[in-house]
């Protein structure tokens, strides 16, 4: 897979104006606690069948330790988890 090189080939960076982009979509995360649910989605789905590549590992929902906002800053972390608790 690659990339269409044609369009647009020779448009400088600098010839991009703001005005040819309409924002669509954002979150300024000027709240504390939880990612916003009506904003961001928990991909769990793939824990059952091992994300089609059997990975050893599982993706969470809604725990404060994984996914949270504080101080405008949306935080993700991975967190080991022994598979026998």
């Amino acid at each position: 897979m690659a990339c269409d090189t044609k369009h647009n080939k020779n448009r400088a960076v600098s010839d991009v104006k703001n005005e040819d982009y309409q924002l669509v979509w954002h979150d300024e995360f000027d709240y504390d606690g939880l990612p916003d649910s009506a904003k961001w989605k928990y991909d769990t789905e793939g824990n059952e069948v091992g994300w089609g590549n059997l990975e050893a590992q599982e993706y969470t929902m809604a725990k404060k330790e994984n996914a949270g906002v504080e101080n405008g800053i949306l935080r993700i972390t991975a967190l080991y988890q022994d598979s026998n608790e």
